[in-house]
């Protein structure tokens, strides 16, 4: 059975229900008695909080003026239902629907510039109804939800935020912002909440500016058919971060009455008085006057355009997916994905050889070094051969003596140079004392070489013993193939088993030697002298005979 109220001596029934809110229903009415329909607002007082504040809304009610724009107040009480108490407001009836609803019809329409200058001077005209209230009254709640159609008019509905409260946050102590910052949020909805009461800490003063704010986000919604704080944050409202769209139909006076409006600082924000005086004359205005604060904001907002153009500019271009792809397209889409495929395999490739390049590249510094290291070590023989040859003919004469002793019909030849890389045993290095010529009185044994060479350039041991072998049959063969006076020729490097394995005699040495690091060949020649066997040294004429001090000879200039 449906419910029938006598309120205000009018005796009205419900219909049906309208909308729900937190706290109540809206539900259509109608007086039994003249059939007029209204709008029945049913809130449960759950609690002395909830009947405080329906009691307030019902003052408020009753204060407002009646005028076209806003939604005309009937009557109201309260009742028990169920022992539970509840307000009764009556009110106008508007059967047009919301600016929501409108919006809704055809979400991708947009509204003529002139259309919305016309609800915003209707809606304008009902906030200064109340704004002109004494003491002044601030809805607080202003939205496109609350802004209905009837008869084609905009009406202000839904006053339960309305307060003619003001206050100086500037003189509040810290510890009471909770008590407000707790009441604004129960009574207004976020997104169009101005900064002075998102952010408290701001210190702002909050009164009847507040609806000038949310005035600005309702025209911007109407404008692009979304809010410009949609995302609800208190940082972006309390700095007015917001952005125009690029692409618009609207004139650049009235994305500059938005600027103004959205104002952060409500000293600066205009008064209704303002946002009426510039309605009436917006056709023959030239532009929009704008605060300092509202042209830092709009020069911040064209920075940031300029910005995001470079940043597409420099960006790829992602073309929008219908469903079917061109066969041309997806082969170029195809090669591209190779070509990055490829790309990124080769710099993994690269970040695998890299290090052992560089392991290579050390490797090379390090031989080269080595190398550089021998070279110094045989710089003091580097120049040996030339030195030799100046001495060989600095001391010509002495040659000459050697070669006519040894053989007087032949000479030496101009390759005569010692130059022997192999070290000799230090026990077979007993050579006998210079003579006054440099020459040698030696035991049966090969003279060695005169020159001590570092045991380093040494040939290895199992080199040695090859060449050992080699040499110890080449002298077999040798002594077999003619007698002992013959001469014999040999080819190799000396040790000190071949000096042991040949027969007693004398012999006089001459080469040619080559080093090259480490590695040497040395050509021998040897002639043989017949020896007297109880004579183990040979004295030549004139060797032993005393000379005179000053006919000393540098053994440094003799090679043997």
């Amino acid at each position: 059975m449906l419910s029938r109220y006598n309120i205000n001596g009018r005796t009205i029934q419900e219909e049906k229900l309208l909308s729900e809110g937190g706290y109540g229903y809206i539900l259509k009415a109608i007086d039994v008695n003249t059939k007029e329909i209204f709008a029945l607002k049913k809130s449960y007082c759950q609690g002395e909080e909830r009947t405080r504040v329906a009691r307030n809304e019902l003052e408020i009610m009753k204060r407002l003026p009646r005028h076209p724009n806003l939604v005309n107040f009937m009557g109201g009480t309260f009742i028990q239902d169920k022992g539970q108490q509840v307000c009764l407001i009556l009110m106008e009836f508007c059967g047009g629907g919301s600016l929501f609803d409108l919006m809704a019809k055809d979400p991708n329409s947009r509204f003529q510039e002139e259309q919305l200058l016309n609800y915003m001077r209707e809606i304008t005209q009902g906030i200064k109804s109340l704004h002109t209230l004494q003491p002044p009254m601030a809805h607080r709640d202003i939205k496109i939800e609350n802004v209905l159609f009837q008869n084609g008019r905009c009406k202000l509905c839904d006053f339960g935020s309305a307060s003619t409260q003001r206050v100086d946050l500037s003189q509040i102590k810290q510890s009471d912002f909770v008590i407000y910052e707790e009441e604004w949020e129960k009574n207004t909805t976020l997104m169009y909440r101005p900064p002075e009461m998102a952010d408290l800490f701001l210190r702002y003063d909050v009164g009847e500016k507040a609806d000038i704010w949310m005035l600005g986000c309702v025209l911007y919604t109407l404008c692009f058919f979304i809010h410009p704080f949609q995302e609800s944050s208190k940082l972006a409202i309390s700095t007015a971060t917001y952005n125009i769209p690029k692409q618009h139909r609207y004139s650049d006076k009235l994305i500059d009455f938005i600027r103004l409006m959205l104002t952060p600082d409500p000293k600066l924000r205009p008064s209704i008085f303002d946002v009426e005086r510039i309605l009436a004359q917006f056709h023959s205005l030239p532009y929009i006057q704008l605060n300092a604060l509202a042209i830092e904001i709009k020069n911040r907002e064209y920075k940031l355009e300029q910005e995001m153009e470079q940043y597409n500019k420099n960006s790829f271009k992602v073309k929008k997916f219908d469903g079917d792809i061109p066969i041309d397209e997806l082969m170029n889409l195809q090669k591209k994905i190779q070509t990055e495929k490829s790309q990124v395999k080769s710099q993994q490739q690269q970040q695998i050889r890299q290090p052992q390049q560089q392991y290579v590249q050390r490797q090379q510094v390090q031989h080269q070094q080595q190398k550089c290291q021998q070279q110094q070590q045989f710089q003091p023989f580097s120049g040996f051969n030339q030195q030799q040859q100046q001495q060989q003919q600095q001391s010509k004469s002495q040659q000459d003596i050697f070669a006519q002793f040894n053989n007087p019909q032949q000479g030496f030849g101009s390759n005569n140079v010692w130059d022997n890389s192999n070290q000799w045993n230090q026990q077979q290095n007993n050579f006998s004392a210079f003579d006054n010529f440099g020459f040698v009185a030696t035991s049966h044994s090969p003279s060695p070489n005169p020159f001590q060479w570092d045991s380093q350039f040494n040939p290895p041991q199992q080199q040695q013993q090859q060449q050992q072998q080699q040499v110890h049959q080449m002298q077999i063969n040798s002594f077999q193939a003619s007698p002992a006076n013959s001469a014999w020729d040999m080819t190799t490097n000396f040790t000190e088993q071949s000096h042991q394995s040949t027969q007693p005699s004398t012999n006089f040495w001459i080469g040619n030697s080559q080093q090259q690091f480490g590695i040497q060949t040395t050509q021998i020649q040897s002639q043989q002298l017949p020896l007297n066997p109880q004579q183990e040294t040979i004295d030549l004429i004139g060797l032993n005979d005393p000379q005179p001090q000053q006919q000393q000879y540098d053994l440094s200039n003799i090679i043997l």
